[in-house]
């Protein structure tokens, strides 16, 4: 019976020169070499592309080398290459694979890659502000047949490998609020954990954060504590447990979905609401800002009122004639439309028309409209219209306010790109009051000239001692804030 031999061997010398070699074990040379390569000359920087390259696999029969077998005639599914890797020092069993490819003589991984490898199986983890230095054992293993003595195995190789610092996070970070409705003491805690980061006590140690200080309401309406975090939160999976005293902790909630959060992945702020009781257990909740509404004031007379809305991927939310209204509120003496979206637009660009519900009439609305807040819309009999994020008619914009600071008095002193805008210190006062879905806010109406200023706001108690930090805002639109006695947040 032939004896089939399998033969791998080097590719030495950038200019690809090939030296054979009579042993029958695939053999990989040093890193200078270009046998093991790593391409862009780099080991440390994030995406570096490292290519493993090795010459093709080729077969003979009865050791005679001049007469070379086709490997598709040999076997018709090829040979597996697979690159097994385990961190130096470490017992060989340990190894994990890294990669394989089919009758290939090249396999490209990521920087990214590797990275997690050596997070989730040898316990490398990743600092803030220190990189980490370890080296990896490499070996090719080839497998030409089903059974395993069919496998041959290339030398060790051990390259150098580095796990940078986290990457600073460079998007807009999301922020975290958590609201206690349950029987626990007064001392609650939020402690948060990462299994990929060096500081693994994201808040440095146990319990971590005391929820304590002002709160804000939230999209619900209930009270949230909101929870300072530092960058560690950022470019990991932080793993929340909130409990209710240091010590004890036996009143606590874990391991529940909405508690394994990745912040750089949240592109709106994280609310948390903790209920229940000891006799029932606790739940924790992830309160989802509310969709927003769409409010018409209309004059055109239709008996019966639709909304339909569509932009580059067709139909946004319903097929034509599109929503009906979900009722009718009245604010400030004026009787508005109200038209509720059945799921969140993810459209960017989306045009609007009014029609009397597919009866025949139609008037077009806003084009290329970027829908993300409450919206109202006055229409007048002969089809013009107005857009504003507020019911209350300027001819700039708005400011609404949820006035939770407990003063007597409210002002609001503006300092930008025009000082004193609306008057020297302590500001403007409040023009009026308008209650919009339950919530009774505080206005103040600006002018035209308003419009594109970049402002810091400044809310007071009427030049009276107190007074919280500046708000910046560019004046583009109507805006919502919450306002307490220790800052201002918007809606």
């Amino acid at each position: 019976m032939k004896k089939i031999y399998l033969y791998l061997t080097a590719l030495v010398a950038a200019f690809c020169l090939a030296a054979c070699s009579e042993d029958d074990t695939p053999q990989l040379s040093g890193v200078e070499s270009g046998e093991l390569r790593l391409d862009a000359g780099s080991i440390d920087g994030n995406n570096t592309k490292y290519t493993f390259t090795w010459t093709n696999t080729r077969f003979y029969l009865d050791g005679d080398h001049q007469k070379q077998v086709s490997l598709v005639g040999y076997e018709k599914n090829g040979v597996d290459y697979h690159l097994m890797g385990v961190e130096t020092g470490r017992d060989w069993s340990e190894a994990v694979d890294f990669g394989s490819v089919v009758s290939g003589n090249h396999l490209t991984l990521d920087y990214e890659g590797i990275a997690n490898v050596m997070q989730s199986n040898f316990g490398m983890v990743r600092s803030a502000d220190e990189e980490k230095t370890s080296n990896i054992d490499f070996q090719l293993q080839a497998k030409y047949c089903s059974p395993d003595s069919c496998t041959v195995s290339s030398e060790i190789l051990t390259v150098p490998f580095v796990l940078t610092v986290t990457p600073p996070f460079e998007g807009e970070k999301a922020k975290l609020f958590i609201s206690i409705a349950t029987d626990w003491s007064p001392s609650v805690y939020v402690y948060a954990w990462s299994s990929d980061k060096a500081d693994t006590d994201l808040f440095g140690g146990w319990g971590g954060y005391k929820l304590e200080g002002s709160t804000t309401a939230g999209p619900d309406g209930n009270q949230y504590y909101e929870i300072p975090l530092n960058d560690n939160f950022y470019g990991t999976t932080a793993n929340l447990i909130i409990h209710d005293e240091v010590n004890d902790g036996s009143n606590r909630v874990e391991g529940q979905p909405p508690l394994a959060i990745t912040f750089a992945d949240e592109t709106e702020d994280v609310y948390l609401r903790v209920t229940g009781d000891a006799i029932d257990g606790y739940t924790v909740v992830r309160v989802e800002k509310p969709l927003p509404k769409l409010y018409v004031k209309s004059d055109l007379g239709y008996a019966a009122y639709a909304m339909y809305a569509w932009g580059s991927n067709g139909d946004v939310d319903l097929g034509w004639p599109g929503l009906l209204p979900t009722g009718t509120e009245s604010i400030n003496g004026e009787n508005w439309i109200v038209f509720e979206p059945t799921k969140p637009y993810t459209q960017d660009k989306t045009n609007w028309i009014i029609n009397n519900n597919g009866a025949g009439d139609q008037i077009d609305l806003m084009q290329g409209f970027e829908f993300t807040r409450n919206t109202f819309v006055r229409i007048s009999a002969d089809g013009s219209y107005t857009v504003a994020g507020g019911p209350i008619a300027s001819d700039g914009y708005v400011v609404y306010i949820d006035d939770q600071t407990g003063w007597d008095e409210i002002t609001c002193y503006q300092w930008g790109d025009v000082n004193d805008f609306g008057g020297g210190w302590p500001g403007k006062a409040v023009d009026g009051t308008v209650t919009i879905g339950g919530i009774t806010y505080k206005y103040f109406n600006y002018g035209a000239d308003v419009k594109g200023l970049n402002q810091n706001l400044i809310f007071n108690n009427g030049g009276n001692g107190v007074q919280i930090g500046d708000f910046n805002f560019t004046f583009e639109r109507d805006i919502y804030l919450t306002v307490t006695a220790d800052k201002a947040t918007e809606k």
